[in-house]
């Protein structure tokens, strides 16, 4: 019974998020890292 209350609740939580904005997000935010690591290490950025 606590199981179907919990994936209720997580439900709930979830249905304000905008999943592909926190995707893009963090998408972006790790191709500006690789890139920041690339030019630290002297390796070309990609085009």
């Amino acid at each position: 019974m606590q199981r179907q209350s919990e994936e209720r609740h997580n439900t709930e939580r979830a249905e304000g998020v905008d999943i592909d904005a926190i995707v893009d997000r963090v998408q972006r935010q790790f191709m500006r890292r690789l890139e920041v690591e690339g030019e630290r290490r002297g390796v070309t950025s990609w085009p």
